[in-house]
C-alpha cells in the first residue's frame, strides 16, 4: 500500500508498471488497496466480461494486523479509554492517491490511472458477493493541472450515515456519540465499521452534549428548551436530570463547556427575566457555573446575548460568544471566580459559528463565515491573542468562509473547513499544508470539526436540522506532514 498511487490501465499491452499496481489487459493488481474497518491487502482481479467491463476478485493477501476488534462489544466507559482497543485495520493508514474500497458501500475508487498515454480516476461498484465481481462504474479523464482543487477526502477517509444530530462527543477509534433527534435516543457508533455500542433512550430531542471522562458522564440539554441540566452516566447508563433555579429564577441551559473537577460552565437563559424585579438581566442571560450535582458553584454572571461558551483548560479562559460579539473570563478554580477580562465583549467578526484555542490557550480561531475581527466579508480565519483580539499573529487563509476550525493536540496544525473543503495549516507561518474535497452533494455542508479522544482521527458533521430524516458524518486519519 505504500507506493499505490496510480493505475497503468493499457489492455492488450506487456505488463507496465507504476507505484507497483498495473493492468495487463486481463489482470487488475491493486497492491496495498485499503479497505477501512478492515485493513489494506494485496489484490488482483481479473476481467472477465469485456461488453460490461465486469471484475473479479481473485486474490485478496492481507497485509496488516488486525487490531483489537475496533471496540467491538464495546459501550458506555469503554469507549472511552483509546489504549483498551485499536482502530478498525486501514483506518489510519491511509494516504492520498491510493485506491480505496469503502465495505459499507461496496464502490472501489481508484483515484488515478493510465490509460493510452492519458490519466483517469475511476470507481468500481461491487455487484455480486460469491462470487466477488466487479462492474466498472465511472472512468473521468484527468486534465492537465486539473488536481489544483485538491484530491478527494474519499482517498484518505470515508463517511457513513447516521441519526439526524446537532452535536455529537468524539470517543476513540472512529466511535462518537450522537444525539438521534428523529429518535430522541443517544447512539454509540462506529463512524468507519458502522458497528453499534449502546443505544440509551431519552425523553425528548438532545441538543448539546459535553463531556467529562473523569467522572465518565455526559451533560446534555434539550430541545425544546427546558429548565432540566441532563446528566448520562455511561457507567450505569442511567439519564438524570437536575432544575436549574438559583435566586428565585429558573433557567434553561443554553450552551455548555466542561470545567475541572466535575464543574460545567453554561450559558442559562431565564425565560421570565422582563417580569424579574429588580431585573438584573437585560436580556435574561447568564454566565453560570454548576457543580457535578447541578447545584450552583457561585453567583451567576449577567450576560448581553451569548449563544455559546467554551473553555480552555490551559489558561483557564471561559470565552462566550454569538455570530458577532466575543467576551473572556479569567476563572481562577481555587476561589470559583470568574473576572472579566476588560476591553474584551467586542464585536470581532460576524455570523460567527464556532471557536477553538490552541493546546497552549495563546491562539484563537474565531471561524466567521461573513468576517473576523472586523465585519468585512473574508474568508479567513485570524490568529488571535485571547486577551486582546486584535493583537493577530496572522491569519489562516481559506477559499470559502470558514465555518469551524480545531488544533490539532500538538497544536502545530490548524484544521479548518469552509463546508466543502477540509484544510490543513501551518499554525506558526499560517501556510496551507494541504487541502481535500468532501465530495458533498449539492445542499450539503459541514457543520463541525471535531478530534478523536487519541488525536488520530478527524470527524466531521454536516448540516443538519431537527426533525431531519438522516445525518452523515465523516472521517479521516490526520494526515501526517
Amino acid at each position: 500500500f505504500t507506493n499505490a498511487i496510480a493505475v497503468d490501465f493499457t489492455p492488450g499491452s506487456p505488463v507496465l508498471s507504476m507505484a507497483n499496481v498495473n493492468f495487463d489487459g486481463f489482470q487488475l493488481a491493486l497492491p496495498g488497496l485499503s479497505a477501512p474497518g478492515i485493513g489494506a491487502f494485496n489484490v488482483t482481479m481479473r476481467l472477465i466480461d469485456n461488453a460490461s467491463l465486469t471484475f473479479m476478485l481473485t486474490g485478496a493477501e492481507n497485509i496488516t494486523t488486525p487490531g483489537l476488534n475496533a471496540g467491538n462489544g464495546f459501550s458506555g466507559t469503554q469507549l472511552l479509554n483509546c489504549a483498551a482497543f485499536s482502530a478498525p485495520p486501514g483506518s489510519q493508514a491511509l494516504l492520498p492517491g491510493a485506491p480505496v474500497y469503502a465495505p459499507l458501500t461496496g464502490q472501489l475508487d481508484i483515484p488515478e490511472l493510465n490509460y493510452s498515454g492519458r490519466k483517469y480516476a475511476a470507481q468500481l461498484q461491487l455487484i455480486s458477493t460469491e462470487p466477488m465481481l466487479f462492474s466498472l462504474l465511472t472512468v473521468d479523464e484527468i486534465q492537465p493541472g486539473a488536481g489544483s482543487s485538491g484530491p478527494s477526502i474519499s482517498e484518505i477517509g470515508g463517511s457513513l450515515p447516521t441519526e439526524p444530530s446537532q452535536d455529537f462527543i468524539p470517543l476513540c477509534h472512529g466511535w462518537v456519540l450522537i444525539g438521534d433527534t428523529s429518535r430522541n435516543t443517544l447512539v454509540e457508533r462506529n463512524l468507519i465499521t458502522g458497528a453499534t455500542g449502546h443505544i440509551y433512550p431519552f425523553n425528548t430531542m438532545p441538543d448539546q452534549m459535553v463531556l467529562d471522562p473523569t467522572n465518565r458522564v455526559v451533560y446534555l440539554t434539550s430541545k425544546p428548551a427546558s429548565g432540566r441540566l441532563y446528566k448520562l452516566n455511561l457507567q450505569t447508563r442511567q439519564i438524570t436530570h437536575t432544575l436549574l433555579r438559583e435566586d428565585g429564577r429558573s433557567y434553561q441551559p443554553v450552551s455548555l463547556a466542561m470545567g475541572e473537577n466535575g464543574q460545567v460552565f453554561s450559558i442559562l437563559f431565564d425565560p421570565n427575566y422582563s417580569r424579574a424585579e429588580p431585573r438584573l438581566s437585560d436580556n435574561g442571560y447568564w454566565l453560570g457555573t454548576l457543580r457535578a450535582d447541578g447545584q450552583f458553584a457561585r453567583p451567576s454572571i449577567p450576560l448581553e446575548t451569548p449563544q455559546k461558551i467554551h473553555y480552555d483548560p490551559m489558561r483557564r479562559h471561559v470565552f462566550v460568544y454569538n455570530a458577532v460579539n466575543l467576551a473572556t473570563f479569567q476563572y481562577t478554580p481555587g476561589f470559583n471566580l470568574l473576572t472579566f477580562v476588560e476591553n474584551t465583549d467586542i464585536p470581532v467578526g460576524s455570523n460567527c459559528t464556532d471557536l477553538s484555542t490552541s493546546p497552549n490557550g495563546y491562539r484563537v480561531a474565531y471561524a466567521c463565515p461573513q468576517g473576523n475581527v472586523s465585519t468585512t466579508a473574508s474568508t479567513s480565519i485570524i490568529d488571535m491573542n485571547p486577551l486582546d483580539y486584535f493583537d493577530t499573529d496572522g491569519e489562516w487563509q481559506l477559499d470559502g468562509s470558514p465555518v469551524s476550525a480545531v488544533f490539532t493536540p500538538n497544536g502545530e496544525t490548524l484544521i479548518a473547513t469552509d463546508g466543502v473543503k477540509l484544510y490543513f495549516f501551518n499554525v506558526f507561518n499560517h501556510l496551507l499544508r494541504d487541502s481535500y474535497n468532501l465530495d458533498l452533494p449539492a445542499g450539503e455542508s459541514v457543520r463541525k470539526i471535531r478530534m478523536s479522544r487519541d488525536g488520530k482521527l478527524i470527524y466531521l458533521s454536516t448540516q443538519t436540522e431537527f426533525g431531519a430524516a438522516a445525518g452523515k458524518m465523516i472521517w479521516l486519519a490526520l494526515p501526517k506532514f
